[in-house]
């Protein structure tokens, strides 16, 4: 195995395929994800999450917000019954990619992707925030302190608790 190469679980096999099946783009746009990725598409999670990363960039950056509000809200429904594993794995393999695409472009759209996030969307930016010591723009640093409830099983996850 190659390294940085993080297998499927079975969760997020069945996510992938959710996704791929529920949000379509242009064949275009699927080839090129293709071609950037070679042999290693379709054998981790990260890789196949990479394509939904460029959807939202792309859909946020030309006022598609239709579009990035459907793979945002897939996210969303996951992270709310994932493991922590996935829930790490989407923090590090999409909230971070999303958010350091977004980050050099202009301030709005790093703005309109926030306002997008629900409430475990924007647990798993503080939880980013806190590993690198950033604060991603529009995020409520009041409401919750990840690094408090970071013994209780990720309970930082969950916005009921």
């Amino acid at each position: 195995m190659e390294n940085n190469t993080i297998v499927y679980t079975d969760e997020q096999k069945n996510f992938i395929k959710k996704l791929h099946n529920e949000i379509r783009r242009s064949q275009e746009f699927w080839k090129e994800h293709v071609k950037s990725w070679g042999d290693r598409r379709g054998k981790t999670f990260y890789v196949d999450l990479n394509y939904f990363v460029r959807v939202v960039q792309y859909a946020i950056m030309n006022n598609e917000l239709k579009l990035a509000n459907k793979v945002l809200d897939k996210i969303e429904e996951f992270l709310a019954n994932a493991n922590e594993e996935s829930r790490n794995d989407i923090t590090y393999f999409f909230f971070e990619d999303v958010t350091n695409g977004l980050g050099w472009q202009e301030e709005k759209y790093m703005e309109i992707f926030v306002s997008l996030l629900g409430q475990y969307s924007k647990n798993c930016c503080r939880k980013l925030d806190e590993f690198w010591g950033t604060k991603t723009p529009g995020v409520d640093y009041h409401t919750k302190n990840p690094s408090e409830n970071e013994k209780n099983n990720h309970e930082e996850m969950d916005p009921e608790k």
